[in-house]
């Protein structure tokens, strides 16, 4: 299985890893938050992908 971060409008990929947990700790070291309500560039959502074998 693989996880995305996708941007809500642009649909833009922000972040791709393993898990949900691997994939925010990707976002929170890129984006790192200093107090700011405004965190990522969009409102993001995250996207599960099952593999095909």
């Amino acid at each position: 299985m693989s996880v995305k971060a996708v941007g809500y409008y642009s649909r833009e990929v922000y972040m791709v890893g393993k898990s949900k947990e691997e994939v925010l700790r990707k976002l929170q070291s890129e984006y790192p938050s200093f107090g700011s309500s405004n965190i990522y560039p969009e409102a993001l959502w995250l996207e599960e992908e099952e593999e095909c074998d």
